[in-house]
């Protein structure tokens, strides 16, 4: 029998189809599921309403079975206050994102309540009265949110593109969408305060064009559209507003004001500029508003006569919290001891010390308070007291507290679980699990993706991953220490070095698969780069080179640079020697090194450059020759090295200012590039390339009015690059010296560079769509056909100088980070030939090219995607786990 969490399969499918497009089966099948936990629960809000408590939960993930695609949902709940039932109310599903989302309650005094979701620039507001039939959404809008005042939303929009004035609209439960109310000039945005019936804001404009001195204006506008200018000032750039107090707004500006928002009714209440810059939000209790000033606690209401310091101490950081005559704050955040206070606003009585808070919440009675601090440890607060005594729990972490009724809710990760945060009551000493928020697996981070000899190296949660391409051939090394994201890794026999925490080395032993930490770093500098020059092993820091003697387990400085090394990532490995730049006072300097002190050497001293544009773009190996291109003092030049002084000589100087190549790519013979030339006021784009001889370039091809050209790749005798503005994919065939374009990808958002593997091209990409769904688009270059190797998430788009793409073993490494099973390290080749499925399966999509029987196993939390072209027989013996997820489908090799 077949027990699934979640099935989608039809026993004996059957379904023959006929396939006429690409010529070679692809498979890509896991190598490693990378996750060990479940994904952080994200509750954005809680509001109290009518005798119930509703939750906006955010970031949870909706699988589209079969697609690869992701969906990001929302759910709108309520928890009843007495029977402590859920009730899900609402779902929004939106397009996944991976920018971080928010939400938040806006109360009423009516018999209703807003919210609002803010998923990257996007803003969906609703109106709801506690009910699904009384929920809807009034609005979404990419314009930029100001606030809520006065049950009126306010938003902002550039009146045009060009323009530096803004537009000002309103949204209320009663308009068909937004209503244009204000426009003003330059906005100073991020920088608003919601009060209770207005929206407040500051502008700026040049008192002279569009230069010089510049003045600040201070803005309300109410829900009629009536705005009012209150307070100008020169424009220092800090500013902001504290809050409302009494009828009052207490800002700043050069100095520290109240107002009660009419023209000219700006009042000074300090001579001064409490708070350094921008937004520091006070909290009103009572007839006082507390805020942070100067690093210390002050109080104020609106007048400059009560306007003092609360607590001297420096290091105050205010808490949004109250229990009637009681105010808390903590202290001490610059000193290393953290401290608990309570004020009455006269006198202030430290609770505890070492004690961070990073959540609270009052019983309904307000006798007594709990504080969850920065180590996951809860704390009980009795009022009127110094007491507070820990709560025997054992969280990792605890993002959020709330009571429900009598009861405690707590939001928090408990130390050795599985399941990440989830939501937990707390009543009578006893805590249980009340519900999981979000079961989805958590996207863990796979980082420093390197290669090195045939084996690819990856760390993550701590753990250090190698493979030499499929499961049986991966090992991991756990507990590893922390190894920068911009660290490599040098192989020596069955060592590998590399750097921990920038400062020592380290040697991993493939063997024993273990680590030990080596030599502390010698200099003050940072590291960069380990290479192995002949049989050194050699670590490049910003100013200093290293040798590391494995024998001795002792480094030494072979030489320092006290100007510093010119972009360490640009030396390049050539002929066993490294080549690298480094700043001479203003003089950029060509090096190279042997792996010696007397074997580091000058080669060329470019001169006075570097008071002007100057940098190395690239190095290639060209024949047996390294060839830089560079700009020098604004000036571009492709320059050569044979490893001698005499040897190091410029190529060809580019003269135009618009003849400026944007990537380079060599073919072991000719470097390849394309400049755009102006001919007759137009630019034309143009293929050139190096001459035989080297002494200069030559032009190939041109094409008229196209945009850069980047993403380059030399393969099977051809040159493949991609052009902007129209996204086009080009061919340069060098024995006919012809350019064609071979396809238009019209919906493409990112590309990277193509990767050859025999006769195909493997390119990492992204659509512009609603899911900006990412994939490999991979060609045959015998038959000009083409596919799509689908993912939910390759993340293309984070880095564009490397692609996390790797050819290993004659199959395609890379990594695929699944928002809802985490993780994932794949290779691809050809599909499955073997149709029988008889093992324990790990997650993954496998591809099969006829027929397939299954016999496997499917244990908790795997998730498999099972296709077949013809029909997928489900044999006695097959059981896919309570936890796990099967899909099975008649598709064809992806």
């Amino acid at each position: 029998m077949c027990s699934c969490k979640s099935i989608y399969l039809s026993i004996f499918i059957l379904l023959f189809i006929t396939y006429n497009g690409y010529s070679q089966n692809i498979r890509n099948t896991i190598i490693k599921d990378l996750t060990t936990n479940n994904r952080d629960g994200v509750l954005h809000d809680f509001i109290d309403f009518n005798g119930k408590t509703y939750l906006l939960i955010g970031d949870l993930v909706q699988e589209v079975p079969g697609k690869f695609d992701y969906k990001s949902k929302y759910q709108f709940a309520v928890i009843d206050t007495l029977t402590r039932q859920w009730s899900i109310i609402k779902e929004d599903t939106t397009r996944f994102s991976l920018f971080s989302a928010k939400g938040k309650f806006y109360p009423s005094e009516s018999n209703y309540f807003y919210f609002t979701e803010q998923i990257h620039n996007i803003t969906h507001v609703w109106l709801s009265s506690g009910t699904s039939a009384g929920t809807r959404k009034l609005l979404s809008t990419d314009y930029g949110f100001m606030g809520f005042a006065g049950e009126t939303f306010y938003f902002y929009k550039k009146v045009q593109d060009n323009s530096d004035d803004f537009n000002i609209y309103k949204l209320t439960k009663d308009s068909n969408g937004l209503v244009l109310v204000a426009t003003i000039p330059i906005l100073q945005v991020q920088t608003f305060y919601a009060g209770k019936e207005k929206i407040y804001f500051f502008s700026w404009a040049y008192l002279n064009g569009n230069y010089g001195p510049a003045i600040g204006y201070f803005h309300s506008i109410d829900a009629n559209g009536t705005l009012v200018t209150f307070h100008s000032s020169p424009w220092s750039g800090n500013f902001g507003f504290i809050g409302e107090v009494n009828n009052k707004l207490v800002f700043h500006a050069d100095s520290t004001f109240s107002t009660n928002g009419t023209a000219g009714s700006s009042t000074l209440i300090a001579p001064r500029r409490l708070i350094d810059c921008c937004m520091q939000e006070g909290y009103k209790v009572k007839d006082k508003l507390y805020f942070i000033g100067d690093a210390r606690l002050w109080k104020t209401d609106g007048t400059s006569a009560n306007t003092a310091i609360v607590d001297n101490n420096y290091g105050a950081q205010l808490l949004r919290l109250n229990m009637g005559d009681e105010y808390f704050y903590t202290g001490g955040i610059y000193s290393g001891n953290i401290q608990l206070w309570k004020t009455n606003g006269g006198v202030n009585t430290k609770i505890r010390d070492s004690l961070a808070v990073k959540s609270f919440a009052v019983s309904p009675d307000s006798s007594f308070a709990y504080f969850g601090d920065d180590k996951g440890q809860l704390w009980k607060y009795q009022k009127g007291t110094t007491t507070s005594n820990r709560i025997n729990t054992d969280f990792l972490k605890i993002t959020k507290l709330k009571f429900i009724g009598k009861d405690l809710l707590i939001l928090g990760e408990l130390k050795n679980s599985t399941i990440g945060a989830q939501l937990y009551f707390y009543k009578n000493n006893l805590l249980t699990l009340y519900r999981t928020i979000n079961p989805n697996t958590k996207a863990s981070g796979i980082s420093n993706l390197k290669l090195v000899d045939k084996h690819l190296f990856c760390v993550v949660n701590g753990d250090l991953i190698v493979t030499q391409g499929e499961a049986e051939n991966t090992i991991s090394i756990p507990d590893i220490k922390y190894i920068n994201s911009s660290s490599d890794y040098m192989r020596k026999n069955d060592s590998v070095f590399t750097v921990f925490n920038a400062q020592e080395i380290g040697e991993i032993n493939l063997r024993s698969r273990t680590y030990t930490t080596k030599a502390p770093y010698l200099t003050n500098s940072y590291y960069d780069k380990i290479f192995r020059v002949n049989q050194h092993v050699l670590l490049m820091y910003d100013k200093d080179i290293v040798e590391y003697n494995q024998n001795t387990n002792t480094s030494s400085v072979i030489k320092n640079f006290d100007n510093g090394i010119y972009y360490p990532d640009k030396s390049i490995l050539f002929n066993n020697e490294l080549y690298f730049f480094r700043n001479s006072a203003d003089n950029l300097e060509l090096w190279k090194t042997d792996g010696t002190s007397n074997g580091t050497i000058l080669l060329k001293d470019f001169g006075n450059s570097l008071s002007q544009e100057t940098k190395n773009l690239g190095s290639y190996i060209v024949n047996n020759t390294l060839i830089m291109y560079l700009i020098i003092a604004g000036e571009s030049y492709l320059w050569k090295t044979n490893g001698t002084p005499a040897g190091t000589e410029s190529v060809v100087k580019i003269p135009d200012a618009y003849k400026r190549a944007i990537t380079m790519v060599s073919d072991g013979k000719n470097l390849y590039f394309t400049l755009i030339d102006i001919i007759d006021r137009f630019g034309y784009l143009s293929l050139y390339r190096t001459n035989n001889s080297l002494t200069g370039i030559e032009l190939l091809q041109t094409v008229r009015e196209l945009d850069q050209a980047e993403a380059f790749c030399s393969c099977a005798n051809a040159i493949y690059f991609f052009t902007t503005y129209p996204n086009l994919f080009w061919k340069y065939d060098i024995a006919s010296n012809t350019l064609t374009t071979l396809e238009t990808f019209a919906n493409i958002n990112f590309f990277k560079n193509p990767i050859c593997l025999n006769n195909t091209l493997w390119i990492p990409m992204a659509e512009w769509d609603e899911a900006q769904r990412d994939f490999i688009y991979v060609s045959d270059l015998n038959t000009g056909q083409s596919k799509r190797i689908k993912h939910a998430l390759l993340r293309i788009g984070s880095d564009f100088e490397r692609a996390d793409m790797f050819v290993l073993n004659n199959s395609i490494i890379y990594k695929s980070t699944d928002p809802k099973y985490g993780g994932e390290l794949f290779w691809a080749g050809l599909c499955e030939s073997n149709n029988q499925r008889n093992s324990v399966s790990v997650t993954g999509s496998y591809y099969h090219t006829g027929a397939v029987s299954s016999t496997e196993k499917i244990n908790q939390p795997t998730a498999v995607n099972l296709f077949s072209p013809k029909n997928i027989i489900l044999q006695p013996g097959f059981e896919a786990k309570n936890g796990a997820n099967f899909y099975a489908a008649i598709k064809q090799c992806e």
